[in-house]
């Protein structure tokens, strides 16, 4: 066995504990007293590491003087293996980790990782350790949010959150960075990048795509003037689902009082989202089919509300039976008029005129 066997074993069994106290303070299960304390383990730890080494040089030492033959000039040791083959590992971790953070924006913490790798702290030491530096912060202020509640984000995956956000601002022509600027809010939200797609759609067809008469629908409805629907679309506050049935409402709003059926509900707008009619070519037709009936809504007896025209004309089965019932008495007082014509199972068309 080799005289330096012991000194490596007891420097590979140091090892294995420094990473083991590191691997806890990772896990996150420690509270602040607890981790402090294995900081002060895992420094203890690497100093007998260090003393391990510098017990093992000086043996060597030792040895190397007593194998060399008397002579004026001593004769030049053989570089160590061991050290090495230590100091070039470190070098290269150095490097690897000076260049992964000058990747994500952390140039300026290079230099530390580089000194840390080659003072010997490890790999998980030092990426443990840079989030708590005040640049990492800066640069990834939610990071704090996902590291607290153990949720697996990366600095990469943040990287990868911005780049989307940037590319849906000129994808939508949202002005001012909208979406980029609310990333940080976006991400301890905890919205995702799919569900940050959807709202961008909805904001850029509301705020820049959208003609003026459904702007002017949003506002009547849910009092967003033109220049906060973007951003009330991309605010985590607002539920999704509502932000979906809220567009769809003031679509079906602005769509009646294009056919002429004048001051749409919201209460009704929202219903008609909540019983299926949510595109556009749902409310065209539906829309279309109550504005040529609207006469039915006129005269002094056998009329129906205008709900019920609506109601009818998107599936109500009692609306339109209401509907059908009018038409019928009507047609019949107004003998070869046309008019509304009803099937067997209720409002299905109609006939030679419009009332």
């Amino acid at each position: 066995m080799a005289w330096y066997s012991q000194y490596d074993a007891e420097y590979g069994s140091l090892n294995s504990q420094r990473d083991a106290a590191i691997r806890a303070a990772q896990s996150g299960n420690l509270s602040p007293s607890a981790r402090g304390m294995t900081d002060t383990i895992v420094r203890n730890i690497e100093n007998q590491m260090r003393d391990v080494v510098a017990r093992r040089d000086a043996e060597a030492a030792q040895i190397r003087a007593a194998q060399a033959n008397p002579a004026p000039q001593p004769q030049a040791s053989a570089p160590d293996p061991f050290q090495q083959q230590l100091t070039e590992n470190r070098r290269q971790l150095g490097l690897n980790l000076s260049a992964y953070f000058e990747s994500v924006g952390l140039g300026s913490i290079a230099a530390w990782a580089n000194q840390s790798a080659k003072d010997g702290y490890t790999e998980d030491w030092i990426r443990l350790n840079v989030r708590n530096r005040e640049e990492y912060k800066q640069r990834f202020p939610a990071m704090q949010h996902y590291i607290d509640n153990k949720l697996g984000f990366t600095e990469q995956d943040y990287i990868n959150y911005e780049q989307a956000a940037r590319n849906l601002d000129q994808q939508y022509g949202l002005p001012d960075n909208l979406i980029y600027n609310a990333v940080t809010d976006l991400l301890i939200n905890e919205v995702t990048a799919e569900e940050l797609a959807e709202r961008a759609a909805m904001a850029g067809a509301a705020a820049v795509q959208a003609p003026e008469d459904f702007k002017v629908t949003m506002r009547d409805y849910y009092g967003i003037d033109e220049g906060g629907l973007a951003a009330y679309f991309l605010d985590p506050d607002n539920v999704e689902a509502s932000l979906r049935k809220q567009s769809a409402a003031s679509l079906a709003g602005t769509i009646a009082a294009r056919q002429n059926i004048p001051n749409l509900p919201k209460a009704l707008a929202e219903d008609l989202y909540d019983r299926g009619v949510r595109t556009e070519e749902q409310m065209l037709e539906g829309f279309g089919t109550a504005s040529q009936l609207r006469g039915l809504t006129t005269g002094k007896a056998n009329v129906v509300s205008q709900e019920q025209l609506i109601r009818g004309s998107f599936g109500d089965s009692a609306a339109e039976e209401a509907v059908a019932r009018v038409s019928k008495i009507r047609r019949a007082s107004n003998r070869g008029g046309g008019g509304y014509v009803s099937g067997e199972s209720g409002a299905s068309g109609l006939g030679s005129a419009s009332y």
